[in-house]
């Protein structure tokens, strides 16, 4: 058999797809061909079983093991992802690559994607590809033991372990070697929301003013208020501001905008509230017409 160009072999999105391919003669491949593996196929769960010689061409690529009874001969500048096996004959190599997909136990604890409802961290890896791995996580979680199976990049993932808050632990072994890594749950039981900023006074002098905006619909507690002049592109804390639901505003502009930032505990994220926007109009300015007394004379 001689492979030229290149031969492709379709996993069909199947992780355990299998490709045995057996030969009653020798096995040739051109120069610069190549064995191409889509939709999931591994070159772990690829066999070539020939029952003669196998020549790799001149910088070719061939991906699997290869189970040759006769020589095997990797041209000049060939590369070999797999293994060559030879029962009734030598191997030789001019200028190779040869990668087995052999990779170091490793881990990582990742903050994102992460469920703040659970406190279940996804914990991810590497490991040699087709590798069982078993991940434990420290006192306090629950969830596990969990066994992930790394895929054809030797990558691995684990996210049904959860985490109590403070200080945590997880541990990973795929049955040679042993990881471990420490990190702290800090997480959020319920996120927090900003709310509604509010005034319902009308407008208000464009002269002098003052009033009060109120804070509804929030989950959290209120940390400062800030305003904008400039349509909320950009915002600065007001002026006496109080970590209190309510804030009183005084000679604010036209269209001057007003929020509370708001943050509900540790490990949540703060929020800000829909803005309430102040109005200021001379109508609603008050005339003080007072005058003192005086008496006219003729």
């Amino acid at each position: 058999m001689r492979i030229q160009g290149t031969l492709t072999l379709d996993g069909q999105a199947d992780p355990n797809a299998l490709f045995i391919i057996r030969l009653n003669g020798a096995l040739t491949t051109a120069t610069t061909s190549s064995i191409s593996l889509t939709n999931g196929a591994c070159f772990q769960n690829v066999y070539f079983q020939v029952n003669g010689a196998v020549d790799l061409g001149v910088g070719s690529l061939f991906r699997g093991t290869i189970l040759a009874n006769g020589a095997i001969r990797l041209l000049t500048d060939a590369s070999l992802e797999g293994r060559g096996l030879s029962v009734a004959g030598a191997i030789s190599s001019s200028n190779n690559v040869v990668t087995n997909g052999v990779s170091e136990l490793a881990l990582s604890v990742l903050d994102d994607p992460y469920d703040p409802a659970t406190n279940r961290y996804t914990i991810s890896g590497t490991a040699t590809p087709g590798t069982s791995v078993t991940v434990t996580g420290g006192p306090g979680s629950t969830g596990g033991p969990c066994v992930a199976i790394t895929d054809c990049s030797g990558i691995w993932s684990c996210s049904n372990l959860t985490f109590v808050n403070g200080p945590g632990s997880v541990t990973a072994s795929d049955g040679l070697s042993t990881s471990m890594s420490n990190f702290t749950v800090n997480a959020c039981a319920t996120p927090t929301i900003g709310g509604t900023a509010s005034f319902t006074g009308g407008p208000v002098c464009n002269v002098a003013n003052a009033g009060i905006i109120y804070l509804s619909g929030q989950t959290g507690s209120v940390l400062r208020w800030e305003t904008s002049t400039n349509g909320g592109s950009t915002w600065a804390t007001a002026s006496g501001s109080t970590a209190t639901p309510a804030y009183t505003f005084t000679n604010a502009g036209n269209n001057e905008q007003y929020r509370a930032v708001v943050l509900n505990g540790s490990g949540c994220t703060a929020a800000n509230s829909a803005p309430a926007t102040i109005i200021t109009s001379p109508t609603a300015c008050t005339d003080n017409c007072d005058f003192a007394p005086v008496v006219i004379q003729k």
